[in-house]
């Protein structure tokens, strides 16, 4: 039993097992050393006293002296044996627990770096997206002290490694305190670092599609900016035209065709607002800080102004025709523009133009009318013309 190694191959708690045991062996071996004792002072009594088989008896005392002196031997050469390893077991458990301790911190790191790294983002402003640069590159800056970790984790298995060559101890098991293994930390620590270059790449990339949506979106806010106010200044225009009395009706009529046709040569600029409108749906843009205007608010403003136009010029065709069937002159005409523009005060709409019931009252009827109407009274005798 005192030869046994079996101590070479059990555990922690097993060595500690067996060095209870042995204990046990060295106190009950403790009893019997008085018994041998004994034996040895008879021996040397049957000497004394010239025992006529005193050689016998000398080579028996002999022979049990000698087994008792090798099973003190063999029982000290073990309890050396079991402090040893139980040392050396000891050392290697706390080596074992510290390694558990720090390589399962890093590996859940690792873990979240690696979902980090491949999350798909979604952005919308180069801000933004100079915001996960940042991230990233502190992210890439804590790099180096998280190697530093990683060769301190590898470290304490090779010095378990180390102390199992060195001293010839045979494990029993691996590391009861985790399941992770250096060959796991490598394989995600390699694939952390093929990651990072991939997400400086893509971060490139949409950091070079927000720059070009930045450009797309102050190109079409720059234009939207004097498309805008351009056709609300025009219908303003259009409509101090309408109102005003300066020159004759034909004048008002080639004034007006005249901006009729800048305002048609004005289209290639609403063509070209329309080409980058095309351009930023086609980037996905969905929101522009630079402008107030939107494509929609410039189609329906423009497609006002061609109305707009269209109309008042008509309406100063009918009077020119209301004019000349009625006989009325250019003095006649103004005077009933003037009347007409008295009642209107508020700048109604034109009655085929209201959309709700007009409002009584002259003002509601167009110009033209307003001056046949005045026409029929003048023959009927019921308003008489200057």
């Amino acid at each position: 039993m005192l030869r046994q190694k079996d101590y070479e191959t059990a555990t922690l708690s097993e060595i500690k097992a067996l060095l209870k045991k042995h204990e046990a062996f060295e106190s009950d071996l403790a009893a019997h050393q008085d018994r041998v004792e004994q034996i040895a002072a008879i021996a040397q009594e049957l000497n004394e006293l010239d025992y006529y088989d005193s050689p016998s008896v000398n080579a028996r005392c002999q022979k049990i002296c000698d087994q008792w002196d090798n099973l003190g031997a063999l029982t000290q050469k073990r309890r050396e044996a079991l402090e040893r390893t139980e040392k050396l077991l000891e050392t290697i458990d706390q080596l074992y627990l510290e390694y558990a301790k720090r390589a399962a911190p890093f590996n859940n790191w690792m873990e979240g770096a690696m979902e980090d790294l491949q999350d798909t983002f979604i952005v919308h402003t180069i801000e933004e997206i100079q915001g996960l640069t940042t991230a990233h590159e502190q992210f890439k800056a804590t790099l180096p002290d998280a190697d530093k970790e990683r060769l301190a984790i590898l470290g304490i298995h090779n010095e378990v490694s180390k102390i199992v060559q060195t001293y010839h101890v045979n494990m029993a098991g691996t590391n009861p305190y985790t399941t992770i293994t250096p060959q796991e930390i490598n394989g995600k620590w390699d694939h952390v670092r093929q990651l990072v270059p991939r997400r400086d790449q893509a971060l490139t990339e949409e950091h070079a599609r927000q720059q070009h949506n930045e450009r797309l979106r102050k190109q079409f806010g720059a234009q939207a900016n004097v498309i805008g106010p351009w056709i609300q200044t025009k219908m303003e225009e259009i409509g101090r035209i309408s109102i005003e009395m300066h020159g004759t009706l034909e004048d008002q009529l080639s004034h007006l065709r005249q901006y009729e046709k800048s305002i048609i040569n004005y289209k290639p600029k609403i063509d070209q607002l329309e080409g980058d409108h095309q351009l930023i749906q086609e980037a996905l843009i969905f929101d522009n800080k630079h402008t107030n205007y939107t494509m929609e608010h410039i189609r329906v403003g423009w497609e006002q102004l061609l109305t707009t136009i269209a109309r008042t010029i008509n309406e100063v065709e009918n009077q020119i025709l209301t004019r000349d069937a009625k006989g009325i002159s250019q003095e006649q005409m103004n005077e009933f523009r003037a009347s007409f523009n008295h009642f209107d005060r508020v700048r109604a709409p034109p009655l085929c133009f209201a959309s709700a019931a007009p409002a009584p009252g002259p003002w509601r009827v167009l110009p033209e009318v307003w001056a046949a109407m005045q026409v029929r009274r003048e023959r009927k005798g019921k308003l008489s013309l200057p």
